[in-house]
Order: structure tokens, then C-alpha cells, then sequence
């Protein structure tokens, strides 16, 4: 099979003036629709309407090259689909569960392909020493190169990113955990920061519209900065909560949060005024219960709206007497014509009558009348003329 060329972008119908296109009334049964509504003809404006949908269609595939996820659809496995910006891929089948919050079921394309095993380049620069030309194996730095190369045991704090531990120790080889110790910090409200250094400092750097903060990170799945804002609120908020920020209460802040009593009185108020609302609305309705019309009294004083379809073949029906009425033309000549009905009669059809426009000498019969139609000949004539018929039936 030869490759298909790319078509053009052209959607059809897209140009379509008004009254030229009409949303096809009932997709999922498709072109059986039209026995009840047009006698078994679609109008043009359906035709159009369907090419639009495909092509459209189409056309979203086309710009995205995979589909939005959506609730309602039940994926397979290995299913492919996009949320949020992301792609990802089934792992199981499923419905309804979301592929940011469903690692059971989806997985992002990357993992799925294995590449989270893999280190980028920037990663490799960072955790791995590059090639280089180093001393030969034997060779002793003199007192000035390690002056250059090494902090000196008394430094304090933490320098471009060098870890250190102040009037403390590194964790024993067999601990995994590192650890910030200080036997300098005494009880918090007695710490001052010149004179108690603490065993961690996060620091803005002396940049006043900079915070003071440190991210937390589940690899792969969530992470977020918590410190002190640039307003000094102690909050949490950025990254996996981009344009969010959530400030910590505490006893010396509790921003517009209300003491117990506050809330217990609040909570009070607020069922009074529920009590007394509900009261008024049953007062209310006591009071107007006798202007109000029930549906016994309206159902014996008005008629119900009259149903059906309004076309040159058509029907309506009164939904009071149940007489259902139907309407239609059509061409005949010496052969016989079977006429269907717009709608099937439920009971059956009562009355039929037939009108030859205005030629005396040409008569028209019926016969085979069933509850769905009736066949028709022409006698008087060979030539073909134009007949209309009047059904009633329930």
C-alpha cells in the first residue's frame, strides 16, 4: 500500500452560510432518525452537519496527535493520553481516575519508556568529576593550595554550597542520614543570632525581595519551598503549588482565624438565623397556600401544548384527546404509489383523504391502509400530478 499523502486542512462545511448546515438530531441512532422525521430522506443540511463533526474531528487529532483524557471514556491498557500538558500511558485499564492523581493506573510517557533510569547531562555533571589532568598519585599539596582548596576546621555555617556541621560531628559512616548539630541554641525565645549560631541557616543573602526558604521534593511526584516570605509570614507555597502560598498559624498569628468562643457565638447566630428564616417561609406559604393553583385544577382548565413535527410531510398530535393528524404530498401517475406516514398511528388510522389539485376528470383511490400507510393509483390519466392526502387517526 502506497504512503497517503497529507489531505488539506480544509474542514467540510466550515464556510456553510446560514440555513445550510443543521446539527443532525440524533447521533447515536444515526441515519434511522430520519424514518420518523423526513419519510426516509435526509435534508442536505445533515449531510453537512455529519462531514463537519468528522472532519473536525480529524482536525483535533491532527493539531494535538494525542487525545485529551476524559472521565466519561474506559481506557485500555497501554491506552495514550494527555492531561495538563503531560502524556501519559495506561497501565492498567481504567475509568475515571485522573492521570495526575492515579499512578496505580497511568504513568507518565517517560517512565513508562524507561527514561527516569537514565541521568541528563546536568545531572552527570553534578554527581560525576569530568576527565581532566590530574597529580600523579604520591603528590602533596603545599600550605597555600590547601589554603586555597579547603575550608579550615573553625569555619562556621555553610559556604556556595559546602555542607558543615558547627561544634559538631559528621554522621558515622554507617548512618545515611546527615545530620545539623549545635550545642549553642538555647531556648528559643533566649537564641539571639549574633551570638547563638543555630545548626541550620537559611538565609536570603541580604536580598530584601528575596524569601528565606527550603524545598521539600518526592522526586517525581511533589515538591514545595516552606520559610519565611518576604513579608516574614512563615508559609508554605511555590513549585508543585505554582501561584499558591499558604501561611502557618500559630499563637502569635492567627490572621483572621477566631478564637473557639468566636466560633461557638458565630455558629449560634448562624442557626438562629436559619430557625428564623425557615419560620418566615413557612409563614409565608401558610399565608399564600390557598392562591396557588394545583395541577388537578390546572389539568381540568387548560389544555396540554400540542406535539409533532411541522414540515410539508407532517404530523401533530393532541395530547388531550390523543387524535393524531398527519399531512403530506406527493407525485403519482397510473402506477401504484405507496405513501408512508410521517408517524405510525398507535391505534390505528381513521379517516383518509385524497385531493388532485384541480383536474375533474382525474381521480385518485387508496387502499391497503394500514396504521403506517396506505398505497395510491391515479385513474382518468397517464400523466403524472401532484396529490396531497389528509390522514386522522390516534
Amino acid at each position: 500500500m502506497s504512503v497517503i499523502k497529507k489531505p488539506d486542512l480544509k474542514i467540510f462545511a466550515q464556510d456553510a452560510k446560514t440555513g445550510e448546515i443543521e446539527a443532525f438530531p440524533d447521533v447515536l441512532r444515526g441515519w434511522g432518525v430520519t424514518l420518523d422525521r423526513t419519510a426516509g430522506k435526509p435534508p442536505l443540511e445533515w449531510f453537512n452537519a455529519v462531514g463537519k463533526r468528522v472532519d473536525e474531528w480529524l482536525m483535533y487529532l491532527t493539531q494535538r496527535g494525542v487525545a485529551e483524557w476524559d472521565a466519561s471514556l474506559s481506557y485500555p491498557k497501554t491506552a495514550i493520553v494527555q492531561f495538563g500538558n503531560v502524556i501519559y500511558v495506561s497501565v492498567k485499564e481504567t475509568k475515571g481516575e485522573q492521570p495526575d492523581k492515579s499512578q496505580a493506573s497511568w504513568s507518565t510517557f517517560d517512565r513508562f519508556l524507561g527514561l527516569k533510569n537514565y541521568y541528563t547531562r546536568t545531572e552527570s555533571d553534578t554527581r560525576f568529576q569530568p576527565k581532566g589532568n590530574y597529580q600523579t598519585a604520591g603528590y602533596s599539596y603545599s600550605k597555600q593550595e590547601s589554603d586555597g582548596l579547603y575550608l579550615p576546621a573553625t569555619a562556621l555555617g555553610t559556604a556556595n554550597g559546602q555542607v558543615m556541621t558547627v561544634n559538631g560531628r559528621y554522621p558515622s559512616a554507617n548512618n545515611l542520614t546527615t545530620a545539623f548539630m549545635s550545642n549553642n541554641t538555647p531556648d528559643l525565645p533566649g537564641a539571639t543570632g549574633d551570638r547563638n549560631k543555630p545548626s541550620l541557616e537559611v538565609s536570603n543573602g541580604g536580598n530584601k525581595s528575596a524569601s528565606a526558604a527550603m524545598m521539600f521534593h518526592r522526586e517525581g511526584d511533589f515538591a514545595t519551598f516552606f520559610g519565611l516570605d518576604t513579608d516574614n509570614s512563615l508559609a508554605i507555597g511555590g513549585h508543585s503549588l505554582a501561584g499558591k502560598r499558604y501561611r502557618i498559624y500559630h499563637e502569635g498569628y492567627t490572621g483572621d482565624l477566631s478564637t473557639q468562643t468566636d466560633a461557638q457565638n458565630r455558629a449560634n447566630q448562624a442557626e438562629q438565623n436559619a430557625k428564623d428564616w425557615t419560620s418566615a417561609q413557612v409563614t409565608s406559604l401558610t399565608n399564600n397556600i390557598n392562591t396557588r393553583a394545583t395541577q388537578e385544577w390546572v389539568d381540568q382548565n387548560f389544555a396540554r401544548k400540542p406535539v409533532g413535527y411541522v414540515s410539508q410531510n407532517g404530523w401533530v398530535k393532541d395530547p388531550t384527546t390523543g387524535i393524531i393528524t398527519q399531512w403530506g404530498r406527493f407525485t403519482v401517475d397510473k402506477n401504484t404509489r405507496h405513501v408512508t406516514f410521517p408517524t405510525t398511528f398507535p391505534i390505528g388510522c381513521f379517516s383518509i383523504q385524497i385531493t388532485v389539485g384541480a383536474y375533474a376528470s382525474v381521480t385518485a383511490t387508496y387502499f391497503n391502509d394500514t396504521s403506517s400507510g396506505f398505497d395510491v393509483a391515479l385513474n382518468g390519466s397517464d400523466s403524472k400530478f401532484s396529490m396531497s392526502w389528509f390522514a386522522i387517526g390516534s
